[in-house]
């Protein structure tokens, strides 16, 4: 029988399934590596004042700020797909989230505020010392947004909790968004995951369906956090090389065996619209066969979580 768990955090809904084990084991541990998500919520929420990133956000632009090995390794990861992506993919798109108004309520600053914030948008500014670990801005104003990689990484860190414990089938999603697996349900392969893409101009477009097994899917699109401006419909994909709204298509997915590198990287493959060589060999990226006008969601088929 499975055991189904779920946890709110980084402002979405984290959902578990575990199964093949004795049901009061698989729900302590269960409800162990949903404390590891909450805790990456709590370190690496941006809009709490409390937070690690915050204090990261605040101390950088005027002293090496020391890190433990977890936000290393999460920065170094950063650091890596912004190289591989030539800069598609950027955590310091904070200053420009903000002043645009996608992370104030109140609405975009003045023309001023942007001019400035785009000029703080770059991973150039970013200093990480791989021997002392630590990270320095090199310019006043940086600020980092991590919320195109903290939810893949946190399932990164939960799925790897479930593994010492000796999990061998579970599934776990944040948001219907990102997804990863371990080992398949019984008498089956793996894990179905099917994204429902809805196109008004092309109804007949088939559904697509990704079998993970040891796997982890994550899947982006330009719908959500929206902000209207000077008549302007803002979408929250931003593209950090040109510091303005990406001109992205429907979706982009990628399957890897990271969470935290699937998250970054469909993020950097909606702002390219392509895969690039640069890539790693063993990923697979999705992205539409056409341009469209699609929105998407991702669903766990066979009522699993239901």
């Amino acid at each position: 029988m499975p055991i189904s768990l779920a946890a709110n955090a980084m402002g979405t809904r984290f959902e578990l399934v575990l199964m093949d084990g004795d049901t009061h084991r698989l729900r302590a541990v269960g409800e162990l590596a949903l404390r590891e998500i909450t805790e990456c919520h709590q370190r690496f929420n941006l809009f709490d004042s409390g937070s690690w990133l915050n204090s990261i956000n605040r101390r950088a632009g005027d002293e090496a700020v020391p890190l433990d090995d977890l936000t290393f390794q999460l920065l170094n990861i950063c650091q890596q797909v912004h190289r591989d992506s030539g800069g598609a993919f950027d955590i310091t798109v904070a200053p420009l989230m903000l002043a645009t108004g996608l992370h104030n309520p109140d609405g975009p600053n003045d023309i001023a505020d942007l001019e400035h914030a785009r000029d703080c948008v770059g991973m150039r500014h970013v200093q990480l010392d791989p021997g002392a670990k630590t990270i320095q801005f090199t310019k006043p104003g940086v600020s980092l947004d991590l919320g195109a990689v903290a939810k893949g990484f946190a399932i990164d860190l939960a799925i790897e909790l479930l593994q010492e414990h000796s999990i061998t089938c579970a599934l776990l999603h944040g948001g219907t968004s990102t997804a990863a697996a371990i080992g398949s349900p019984p008498d089956q392969d793996s894990w179905r995951i099917k994204v429902h893409t809805h196109n008004a101009t092309q109804p007949h477009e088939p559904d697509i369906t990704v079998r993970l097994n040891d796997t982890a899917l994550s899947v982006s699109a330009p719908t959500g956090r929206m902000i209207e401006t000077h008549s302007q419909t803002i979408s929250h994909i931003m593209d950090p090389r040109t510091a303005a709204p990406a001109s992205c298509g429907a979706y982009a997915a990628a399957i890897a065996q990271s969470a935290c590198l699937a998250d970054a990287w469909s993020t950097a493959l909606l702002v390219l619209g392509y895969r690039p060589d640069t890539i790693p060999d063993d990923m697979q990226a999705i992205l539409p066969r056409t341009p469209t006008t699609q929105t998407q969601q991702l669903t766990i088929m066979e009522g699993v979580l239901t």
